[in-house]
């Protein structure tokens, strides 16, 4: 990271749907055009950094997911009369653990388990905004990062 040749990348990655179909939406950090598109079923994407230097590596550091943010546990209280309906794929480790669903259908479809570091947004509208300001504080590491491999020379000039 503080190497000369280093690089680090944070990429969004990985769209999918709610049923987990790819979607295909990608999108490098920080964005250049603000006015990117949003495809209309992206669920979730994975937010992938990338080191590429002495060691070269990627993660997943975390997915930003669309829709509600509860528990099975929650949902049973909820008497609306909407049914729960899970991804084929899911397996949820608990009644109590987080999990992602979006209304379909006049279902609630449960379509990921949310980790701790995951984010939840409601709607795309949500989605470009949190985008953007991840973009925005990437891109003010980026230039941190810029200035303490470069502060030897510019502790010299003052």
């Amino acid at each position: 990271m503080f190497g000369y040749s280093d690089k680090v990348t944070l990429t969004l990655i990985n769209g999918t749907d709610n049923n987990g179909c790819p979607v295909p939406f990608s999108l490098k950090l920080p964005v250049e055009d603000e006015s990117f598109e949003i495809p209309k079923d992206l669920a979730s994407v994975d937010v992938f950094e990338y080191q590429e230097g002495a060691t070269n590596n990627g993660i997943i550091v975390f997915s930003i997911f669309v829709g509600e943010k509860s528990t099975i546990d929650e949902l049973i209280d909820i008497k609306d009369g909407l049914k729960l309906e899970l991804r084929r794929e899911i397996e949820i480790p608990g009644v109590d653990y987080p999990i992602c669903y979006q209304v379909v259908d006049g279902k609630r479809k449960i379509f990921a388990n949310v980790e701790d570091n995951d984010l939840v947004v409601s709607d795309h509208d949500e989605l470009r905004t949190a985008i953007l300001n991840l973009s925005n504080s990437y891109n003010e590491f980026c230039s941190s990062v810029q200035k303490v491999k470069y502060f030897g020379e510019r502790y010299k000039k003052q």
